[in-house]
């Protein structure tokens, strides 16, 4: 069952969001979609097919959307402001599952802003990481970049060079596939699934 939430950022706005997975899920799993300019709320079908399948996997799952998307309020801030929607987000999750370890997962510009926000995941997974954002510090935990063969933005020999001095990343080729993913849902649902269950 999906239940909405409303979550309230520290700068006063306000985040439409949903959960679904039981109380007593041993893993959470929050999710950043892409680019609200660009058409990116949490319905995108790639959240939407892991929201579905997190949750028969008896996982506890969260999507929100940032600030300006959906009936979420606030201006969009170009990545900066958002970090704080990041982390509001990942409060209410340690709330909604209190025994669980968080696993942050971010699309595209949700993968950038979910590096850069002020949290601390037991994991990451970062779904066509733009890795535009300027100030990005290594992630400490395990991070899974799942990057498309011929990414318009951040290719694989980039997100290599990249990530080459991060502690604990793993670049895994999503072959044949470009930004938009076509075609590769489901080893990016299966690799998803896999990466937060360890």
């Amino acid at each position: 069952m999906t239940t909405e939430l409303r979550i309230e950022t520290d700068d006063g706005e306000t985040l439409e969001a949903e959960r679904t997975g039981p109380d007593e899920a041993t893993r959470a799993v929050v999710m950043c979609h892409p680019h609200p300019a660009y058409g990116g709320d949490m319905r995108v079908p790639v959240l939407t097919e892991l929201m579905s399948a997190l949750s028969a996997a008896g996982f506890g799952a969260l999507r929100f959307d940032f600030r300006s998307a959906g009936r979420s309020t606030g201006e969009h801030d170009g990545g900066d402001a958002e970090r704080l929607d990041v982390a509001a987000a990942c409060a209410v999750a340690r709330v909604q599952w209190p025994e669980a370890r968080l696993v942050l997962l971010g699309y595209s510009f949700g993968a950038d802003v979910s590096l850069a926000a002020r949290v601390e995941p037991d994991r990451r997974v970062l779904i066509a990481p733009p890795l535009q954002i300027g100030d990005i510090a290594p992630p400490v935990c395990p991070t899974l970049l799942l990057v498309p063969e011929h990414d318009q933005f951040s290719p694989p020999d980039r997100a290599r060079e990249v990530t080459a001095d991060w502690p604990d990343a793993t670049v895994e080729v999503l072959r044949g596939a470009d930004h938009f993913l076509t075609g590769a849902l489901g080893t990016i649902v299966e690799r998803s699934l896999s990466w937060s269950g360890q």
